[in-house]
């Protein structure tokens, strides 16, 4: 009996060895996946990132901090807008925002009174046949109260940020307006001064005017030539004692916001 237990003793230890054993074979060959899985993984990510680019590799610019990912959203409202020569101040006869600019046709100055970013000073022409012209703007801004003035060219301008707040418009001051000929005006003499529409009626002659103590002076050249001349320009400030002269043509001038005028309708080439 006692060669028996001692046989079943052994048995049981023996039983017991080879069960650890069995877990520390286990553990050893867990840690060996475990070990060779992140090593492959290393080894992927970094021969991913060493490996050389092609010849042909633009790296794609993130310095650059006007840069933006988020793309424009195509159900945004657009707003496009059609200017001929005239001073359009924002909020009240434009919608203040971010404005791209187009010529439709004519060559000009146009210029914003504002200062730093977004401001615009440039000749602007249908064609770009000289350094100092251009046919596009990209990204001129205008914040309420900001006075966009163009003299000469027609415009095209579209913004995916403009205001959709109501713009104040132009309150007509008088109910009446003037056809003016050939000849020599004085303002606050012969016409009231005020903002004045001058729209073409006839001719092919100039409009100039001066007043040295009010710093304001213009010369615009009008007929029916688009590449030319002008038919319209809007919102001109003729302050007391502002002298004028006509030659050539006859225009007629209405205190703005009398006539309407429709900014959104396209004007054809």
């Amino acid at each position: 009996m006692k060669n028996l237990a001692e046989l079943a003793r052994k048995n049981r230890d023996q039983q017991k060895k080879d069960s650890r054993r069995k877990v520390i074979l286990t553990i050893v060959l867990s840690l060996i996946v475990v070990l060779t899985a992140v090593a492959i993984v290393f080894a992927v990510t970094y021969f991913k990132k060493n490996e050389p680019e092609p010849a042909n590799y633009q790296p794609t610019a993130t310095t650059d901090p006007s840069a933006s990912t988020v793309p424009v959203d195509p159900d945004s409202e657009i707003t496009v807008l059609y200017l001929q020569s005239g001073n359009y101040t924002a909020g009240t006869d434009i919608p203040s925002g971010t404005y791209d600019i187009e010529v439709i046709y004519g060559s000009g100055s146009v210029y914003s009174d504002n200062y730093g970013y977004g401001k615009i000073d440039l000749y602007m022409d249908i064609n770009e046949d000289a350094s100092y012209t251009a046919s596009s703007f990209t990204n001129m801004v205008l914040n309420d109260g900001n006075t966009l003035t163009i003299s000469g060219p027609t415009l095209k301008l579209t913004s995916y940020d403009a205001s959709t707040e109501e713009l104040l418009g132009r309150e007509p001051w008088a109910e009446e307006g003037y056809t003016l000929t050939s000849g020599n005006y004085r303002v606050g003499r012969d016409f009231e001064p005020g903002v004045y529409d001058i729209l073409y009626n006839d001719g092919d002659g100039s409009f100039d005017f001066e007043n040295e103590k009010d710093g304001l002076y213009g010369y615009y050249w009008f007929n029916t030539d688009k590449d030319y001349g002008i038919t319209a320009f809007y919102h001109c400030y003729l302050s007391d004692g502002t002298e004028i002269s006509v030659s050539g043509i006859k225009v007629d001038i209405y205190p703005s916001g009398l006539v309407p005028v429709d900014y959104y309708t396209p004007i054809e080439p």
